[in-house]
């Protein structure tokens, strides 16, 4: 009696112990993202995006940014501060930042996720506003109101 009960004991510490990066929801989202802003200049056919990209699997989070021009074909320059992680846009730059898809990755590229951010979605919380590009630097501004959670 004594001894199944201490293995009764023992198991329940261990399943209270189990990392929580095993929970079923952890193991389904690969990354959090937060903190999302993109703008366009009214002076210049260029644009930016910055976000802060959470690993709920290896609990890391760094900041990202893409710039790129509209009328270039060239890749648009990303960067992480960690250098472990990733971001890009799925089909080339977008010539509109009202909508497009990005993907987020680990450098080793053992997670991997996208996620299509358009304004005009139903229930979207991405969120854009023109400005006036008479008096304003940005001229069109979008940002997430809220955070995103991308599955693998």
């Amino acid at each position: 009696m004594r001894f199944s009960a201490a293995i009764s004991l023992l198991s329940a510490a261990a399943a209270l112990a189990a990392p929580s990066h095993l929970t079923s929801r952890q193991s389904q989202q690969a990354f959090r993202i937060s903190n999302m802003a993109a703008n366009t200049s009214s002076i210049l056919p260029d644009a930016d995006l910055k976000l802060t990209l959470y690993d709920q699997v290896r609990h890391v989070e760094t900041d990202c940014a893409i710039y790129w021009e509209y009328y270039d074909f060239y890749i648009p320059q990303s960067s992480c501060a960690n250098t472990g992680y990733n971001i890009s846009f799925v089909a080339g730059h977008p010539n509109d930042i009202e909508a497009f898809t990005l993907r987020f990755f680990t450098a080793d590229e053992s997670e991997s996720g996208q996620w299509t951010f358009n304004k005009s979605a139903p229930n979207s919380n991405w969120i854009c506003t023109m400005l006036d590009p008479s008096k304003y630097q940005p001229r069109e501004t979008c940002v997430l109101g809220g955070v995103v959670f991308v599955p693998f």
